[in-house]
């Protein structure tokens, strides 16, 4: 199945690339269907073991045209009746399509549209494509999963990337399927048609909330409930930024995502459950029909990650295997696994969970058995924690380099933190899952069911004591690590190479494991030297705040608002992902000019005019005194902030200049005013708000792209 994959991989990967011409990728499709089948047919003694790599060569090349025709099928953009292809519709038809979740102004869905009204000529077009909605805080709010509704409210594209370097969601829901966006105020929508038909993924919502209700009832604190309900159920929406930083930087994140331990824990469950089955007539065919229901239908309560799906796909190989008394090899599980997912969704090769999912068990089954071997432990206790710590190396060796890549961050401290959190974590799901049956059958305040509830809690306040205290522990993280895409490749050939020269002494990975070190050495070097001789200035987007960020030398001052300043939560979102590319190691917040310019060497600050090497900047967040110029000063760009009351006619006698930028601060009715005044002047302008950050460095642009 690997040799499959591979090309159907590569397909999916080079696919927006090439022209999307369906017609003439289906006939080259045929054509290699066609070459193979007389291939096969033709008589076996042109068909001799020397020539075995024609057969191999046409299979390549049908799934990798299979996974190109696949992609290309899957992108809403391609589909006839998209939403999109039909223009200023006036109001939706929607369709709930997923739970509800709440935040602080906002009930957050996703929705699938329908059909579109023309006022035109009073007509519904029949139509697809999923959106997100977010409705309006109402204090009557009972929509459903299954509910449809008409709504006026207008469409907004996702934006994509604002800032240098940042995430970009936009590409993110793109490869979701998900274009845009609505936000529906309260006199904006009326409901259509309840749901009343049967659906298992409607069931599998109403069970979630069920189970939510049950954890809620029984009192834990916050960040305890917050704990079991990720663990148990996949519901993360109550880990706050706190709760999920410390599991980060211990190392213990990936328990609170459902994966292949949870689905493991519920596959041995059942399997134990309904052994007796085995001992009767077909009873192993309903015992796998059982264990596959369960299997799956937890995936589908906990939302169907990538993770869970990959973890349920390779047990439902397992216990058909199981079943038909196949022994089944675990490589080919895996990679059938994924060529499955990836049949069915093949954007799913850019998600991170997809990634570390099928890396972390990859390394697990190549390199932990290796790993177990080096040293024999004859005591069982000992022998299981040998074996859990080589889980926990192998699991690190395969995650490491994309982990370093998408959160740049490693935890240093990662053994110590599985061999606490991994056998709590087996407690916790078989413990809470042993209360949720309580829950169901009415028995939480029952004897059993507060002996099991406390034994629960326990367990919980264990973990996260452990986990808190791993994290407060000396450079328990090691913080702005950066790796390219490049790097990253070259980082995995070393470890592989690595793995099998020390498990297998055999001298020839030496060759690229030492090529894999200099290719790693050469582009820390030329990185380094690069980020040393460059500068840039930057005028972030951000949500109404004036925010500006001049860095060279690998030292940062940050100019604006004293809300933006003291806010780190914003400045994660907006800052960090630049001043980790650029390996910032000095940072300077300030929010007024300064009378002090030491901060760079290059910068220097004069009232509202500032020089940052040979750039000329006249910042203006109040009305601009008139100056005696003997004649216009130079200047390269006017900062406009805080809806500044400028005369752009009499600035211009000022100062000379071409090039306006719009920060944040402004609102969108100062910006549009002051726009049409510079287009009568012949000027031009950035507007932040709709274009995204504006940047001006010496060295080549940020790749857009870098964290989709």
């Amino acid at each position: 199945m690997a040799r499959i994959l591979f090309p159907f991989m590569g397909g999916i990967l080079v696919a927006p690339f090439l022209p999307s011409n369906i017609l003439l990728w289906l006939i080259i499709l045929v054509g290699i269907f066609l070459a193979f089948i007389i291939w096969i047919f033709i008589p076996s003694k042109y068909r001799i073991y020397k020539r075995r790599w024609v057969n191999g060569l046409l299979l390549t090349f049908l799934f990798f045209v299979l996974a190109i025709i696949g992609t290309w099928y899957n992108s809403p953009s391609n589909s006839p009746n998209n939403y999109r292809k039909f223009s200023d519709p006036k109001a939706f038809l929607i369709e709930i399509n997923s739970p509800f979740t709440e935040t602080a102004k906002t009930n957050k869905c996703l929705g699938i549209v329908k059909a579109v009204y023309f006022e035109k000529d009073s007509s519904w077009k029949t139509t697809n494509g999923k959106i997100i909605l977010y409705f309006q805080k109402q204090d009557e709010f009972s929509l459903n999963y299954g509910d449809k509704i008409i709504s006026t409210a207008k469409l907004n594209q996702i934006q994509g990337v604002q800032n240098p370097y940042a995430f970009d969601y936009g590409l993110y829901m793109q490869r979701r399927g998900i274009f845009d966006q609505s936000f529906i105020k309260e006199n904006e929508w009326k409901l259509f048609s309840s749901n009343h038909l049967f659906s298992f993924q409607g069931l599998a919502i109403q069970f979630r909330s069920k189970l939510l209700s049950i954890l809620n009832s029984l009192q834990f604190d916050k960040d305890n409930f917050a704990v079991a309900a990720a663990l148990l159920i996949g519901y993360d929406e109550y880990l706050d930024d706190d709760l999920r930083a410390r599991f980060a930087g211990s190392g213990a994140m990936h328990i609170l995502c459902v994966s292949g331990l949870h689905v493991g824990i519920i596959f041995m469950l059942s399997n134990f459950l309904f052994g007796f089955l085995g001992k009767i007539k077909y009873g192993n065919v309903l015992k796998t029909g059982l264990i596959l229901a369960i299997i799956w239908f937890y995936a589908l309560i906990t939302g169907l990650s990538p993770s869970v799906m990959r973890a349920a796909t390779m047990f439902t190989f397992i216990a058909l295997g199981n079943s038909f008394s196949r022994k089944s090899n675990t490589y080919n599980s895996l990679a059938a696994s994924a060529l499955l997912l990836l049949l069915i969704d093949p954007n799913l090769i850019y998600n991170i969970g997809f990634q570390l999912s099928y890396s972390a068990v990859f390394a697990i089954l190549y390199v932990q058995p290796k790993i177990f071997q080096l040293f024999i432990i004859k005591n069982a206790i000992l022998s299981k924690i040998w074996g859990l710590i080589g889980v926990s190396i192998a699991a690190q060796m395969g995650t490491f380099p994309l982990a370093v890549y998408y959160f740049h961050q490693f935890p240093n401290y990662f053994l110590l933190t599985n061999l606490w959190v991994i056998p709590l974590a087996f407690i916790i799901v078989s413990g809470g899952i042993f209360v949720l049956i309580i829950g169901l059958i009415g028995l939480t305040t029952s004897f059993f069911g507060t002996i099991a509830s406390s034994l629960l809690n326990f367990s919980l306040i264990g973990l996260n004591k452990g986990v808190e205290i791993i994290n407060l522990l000396p450079y328990a993280i090691s913080n702005n690590l950066l790796l390219s895409k490049y790097e990253v490749l070259i980082l995995y050939v070393l470890i592989f190479s690595l793995s099998n020269l020390l498990l297998y002494k055999k001298h020839t990975w030496l060759i690229p494991a030492l090529s894999s070190v200099f290719l790693l050495v050469a582009s820390s070097i030329m990185f380094q030297t690069s980020n040393l001789n460059s500068s840039s200035w930057t005028v972030y987007k951000t949500n109404g705040y004036s925010a500006m960020d001049f860095i060279a030398q690998q030292k940062s001052v940050l100019f604006g608002d004293s809300a933006f300043v003291s806010d780190q939560q914003i400045q994660k979102f907006i800052l960090n992902e630049n001043h980790v590319n650029n390996q910032i190691k000095e940072r300077v917040f300030i929010y007024k000019t300064p009378t002090n310019s030491s901060y760079l060497d290059a910068l220097v600050f004069r009232k509202n005019i500032i020089l940052f090497h040979s750039l000329r900047i006249l910042y203006l967040d109040k009305a601009e005194k008139k100056q005696s110029f003997k004649k216009p000063l130079p200047i390269d760009y006017v900062v406009i902030a805080k809806n500044a009351n400028v005369n752009l006619s009499q600035l211009l006698k000022q100062y000379c200049f071409k090039t306006i930028i719009f920060d944040s601060s402004n609102n969108w009715w100062r910006i549009n005013q002051l726009k049409l005044d510079a287009e009568a002047l012949g000027l031009s302008y950035w507007d932040v708000n709709e274009k995204g950050a504006f940047v001006f460095s010496n060295k080549k642009p940020p790749d857009k792209n870098q964290r989709a």
